[in-house]
């Protein structure tokens, strides 16, 4: 059961979007590439995607065709999870890798798993539902934890 007291629902303009979020993540839906999460991000949102991946090279494109109302310097770059997870010293949530494993986690799901790796260390992240059309941001209270069931 989900427990709504502190959910909040408000509407946004895509303009808004650069002043609330360093990056935006989306699950691609289209096989074969069913494992792999695209990054939107701007400036600060690469340098926390830095931290939860640190020593990795990640070539930032300028294509930012999922949302490509975003500003000049938000760049994109899709991670195939299932690699980036081995990656020595990452920060994604050992707790969510538990939880499923990657190869059965949904589009949805492995967004959830990057923007809960930037928010963990400290970034401003949300993910895009393509299944539900929806923009999705989780922040979690100093002492909340995730419970798995």
């Amino acid at each position: 059961m989900h427990d709504t007291r502190n959910t909040r629902q408000f509407a946004l303009s895509p303009k808004d979007i650069p002043a609330i979020y360093d990056v935006v993540f989306a699950g691609v839906t289209d096989p074969p590439r069913t494992f792999e999460v695209i990054a939107n991000a701007s400036a600060a949102g690469r340098r926390f995607i830095n931290k939860v991946f640190p020593g990795a090279k990640i070539h930032w494109t300028r294509k930012c065709e999922m949302m490509p109302f975003l500003p000049s310097d938000w760049l994109e770059f899709s991670f195939v999870i299932p690699a980036v997870s081995r990656l020595p010293d990452h920060k994604l949530p050992q707790h969510l890798l538990d939880a499923v494993p990657i190869k059965r986690q949904s589009p949805d799901q492995l967004a959830f798993l990057m923007m809960s790796a930037v928010n963990g260390v400290g970034g401003r992240a949300a993910y895009y539902s393509a299944e539900t059309g929806k923009l999705t941001q989780i922040r979690l209270q100093e002492h909340s934890q995730f419970v798995t069931h």
